[in-house]
């Protein structure tokens, strides 16, 4: 970043007064290769749809061309489908992307998934992200990310009682008990409670 001659801008403000003209150029540096990559996703809620979401950055100063980024998902996850021409390979569950970034390329990438709902509460599930150029990369560290999420979700335990349980007189009277619970990890966002009687 080249400053003014003197490497210094020096003045004074004075309650609410506005400065102008202390201008300050940036040049990027050339030959600089960088990107970075981020993963987060929504709740892994046992039943539902989750999406994950990537952030491609180019933070160096030249273009990079092609690029290949990838989305390593949980085994334990159905893959619904993926943004932008993502491509889907089942057997190592890899989405991968292939890209072409100028210089402050800013791009976002999405894969939808389904969380079976016989899979555990509890489950930890975690994906993998990574950017890689063929022109190398001057701070690798960034160029990977991880997200881990906790199957959550409702569980219902129920039980039934009648009284009374023997000796019931033609025209008695039986009184049904049903009893119903949410003890899971999430909130039961549709309950339905029937009763068949014979």
């Amino acid at each position: 970043v080249p400053c003014p001659a003197t490497a210094m801008h020096v003045f004074n403000v004075v309650g609410m007064q506005t400065v102008t003209g202390l201008d300050f150029g940036t040049v990027p540096i050339p030959g600089v290769h960088d990107l970075s990559i981020s993963v987060a996703g929504g709740p892994a809620r046992r039943g539902f749809t989750k999406t994950y979401s990537l952030g491609l950055r180019n933070i160096g100063s030249e273009l990079e061309n092609p690029s290949t980024a990838t989305l390593t998902l949980p085994p334990e996850v159905v893959y619904i489908d993926c943004s932008d021409g993502g491509l889907y390979d089942a057997p190592s569950h890899v989405v991968t992307w292939t890209v072409s970034m100028l210089p402050g390329d800013v791009l976002a990438r999405n894969v939808r998934v389904e969380i079976p709902p016989s899979l555990p509460l509890g489950t930890s599930l975690t994906a993998s992200a990574a950017i890689q150029s063929t022109n190398g990369d001057s701070h690798p560290e960034d160029n990977v990310d991880q997200e881990t999420q906790t199957v959550i979700g409702s569980w219902d335990p129920n039980e039934k009682w009648v009284t009374p349980t023997e000796n019931l007189a033609l025209d008695g009277l039986l009184t049904y008990q049903i009893n119903f619970q949410n003890v899971g990890t999430d909130s039961a966002f549709t309950v339905v409670v029937r009763d068949t009687l014979d």
